[in-house]
Formats: C-alpha cells, structure tokens, sequence
C-alpha cells in the first residue's frame, strides 16, 4: 500500500505527485521504535488521528480521480461490498486492515449487511485524499447536487455538513479508540466532539447558507475562499474548530458566572436547524 502504486490513477501534471511513500527520518524511526502510538499517554490525539487517516492510503491518491472509480463501482449513492473491495485493489490498499472502518458507510449497521453509502464514501475520499480546495469545492458540489439545477437546497447543505462532521469528529476519533482502547485523552475529546456536533453543524449552516434556504454553485465555491468554510475540506480543520468552540464555552463560563446557562450547547428547534432559516 504504498504512493508508488498510486502513479496510474494519479494526476500526472501536478508538481506535488510523488511517486514514492514518505519514509521517515532516522529520528522518526527512531521515536518510532521507541515509543508505541497506541500506549503512550504523552502523544497528541491529533497524532493518533492522523495514523488513522493515513492507514487509509487515500492521500496518495488524487480525489477527483478516486470519485471517478468509485462512481464507476456504484449506482443510486449505494456501492456493494465486492465492487468496494474491487476499488480497494484496483488501488492496491490493503483492504484487511481496514474493512472495520468502512463498516462506519455501511447502508444498514450490521455485520450482515453488504451495501455502502456511495455519497459518504465519496466525501470521506474528497476531505481525505489529493486535491486543491477548488477541486475539493467542486466534487463536493457535485456529490450532494441531487438536480439539473446547479444549485443545493438547504437539506442537502445540512447533509453535507453532517457527513463531513461524521467522519471528522466520529468515525476517525472512534477508531483512533478502537486502537488505542485506554487512551483517555480519545474517550475526553470524543466526549468533546459528540458534545458539540450541532453547535458546529449550526456555524456551518449559517456560514454557507447565511439567510437563505439555498446556495448556487458560484457562491459555493466562492465561500470556500473563506478561511472558516475551508475546514469543512479538512477532518483536522474540522476538530480544531470543534475544540475552539469547547475552549470559549469554558472561558465564558469562567469569567461570566452569571451566565452559566451559556456552558449549556444549544439544541436546533425540533432537531431541525433548517426552521431557522423559514
């Protein structure tokens, strides 16, 4: 499973393609040796969710051009599992490490099941694997454009936004435990992130959407240009956020104890933040 393998499927004109995987320093190596990721107390979360993300192998790979293959496997947003498992070896990635952490895009939770969410598989590859922002942009566009009209309604924003906070603040944390099961820090911080999903998904609704109950193509790639609406392309952008809004939840409540109600996450009306925008 290395980038080397990825040359075939890679965009042959970008500069930043490498045709080999990152081999680590004698110092990582040596940190490396030393130290289990999965053990130590002292090693950032962040690190851990990173060794997440890169068992995957989908950063040695263009976005656009895993979509493609994907979309080529798939009818109707659903994938089974033997044309996943096809993709997965057309890319030479080794599929038995990490079929329990796709198990998260299964249509039905169940070990039974054999069918794979094709719209939530492709967002976890265009936040995941190779690409610009404005390509990032595009393919997200496209993945959650349900009509002719080049324009997304407000539930397909919200929808969006929940499967980008899915992965980002769930499944990477949740199998960053799996593998470190006493890790404490995880367990906190994914306390943390169930705790905040609708302050965050609400931030993003209304940075995209401002007042309105949809967005055309030009205005979405347009935001995209905004500092805050780049992290949705970002899983580590994405909990970084996340943390933040935690972090001046607890500032406020420390130096305004009479508003302690402002430590209490706010709920959408009806778990619906859409009604805010009628």
């Amino acid at each position: 499973m290395g980038c080397a393998d990825s040359r075939e499927l890679d965009e042959p004109k970008k500069p930043e393609v490498s045709g080999k995987p990152h081999r680590p320093g004698r110092k990582e190596r040596s940190y490396s040796a030393e130290i289990s990721l999965s053990q130590s107390p002292d090693i950032p979360c962040e690190m851990l969710y990173k060794d997440v993300e890169n068992s995957l192998g989908l950063n040695c790979f263009s976005a656009e051009n895993i979509v493609k293959l994907i979309n080529s496997h798939s009818s109707s947003n659903i994938i089974t599992e033997e044309n996943l498992i096809n993709v997965l070896s057309l890319l030479k990635i080794n599929r038995s490490e990490i079929m329990n952490f796709y198990a998260n895009f299964k249509i039905q939770r169940d070990k039974k099941s054999s069918t794979y969410n094709t719209q939530a598989l492709k967002t976890l590859i265009i936040i995941m694997a190779r690409g610009n922002l404005s390509t990032k942009a595009q393919l997200l566009f496209a993945n959650y454009n349900s009509s002719s009209e080049q324009v997304l309604d407000i539930s397909s924003v919200m929808l969006m936004i929940e499967d980008i906070i899915f992965i980002a603040l769930e499944v990477i944390p949740k199998h960053a435990l799996f593998n470190s099961p006493d890790n404490s820090k995880i367990m906190s911080e994914i306390i943390d992130f169930q705790g905040f999903k609708s302050v965050m998904s609400n931030h993003f609704l209304i940075l995209l959407l401002e007042n309105r109950k949809f967005i055309t193509k030009e205005h979405f790639f347009a935001k995209f240009n905004n500092h805050e609406a780049k992290k949705l392309a970002s899983p580590h952008g994405m909990r970084k956020c996340c943390l933040a809004f935690k972090g001046k939840t607890h500032m406020k409540s420390l130096t305004s104890p009479e508003r302690k109600s402002s430590n209490k996450i706010p709920k959408a009306p009806n778990g619906n933040w859409g009604k805010l925008f009628k």
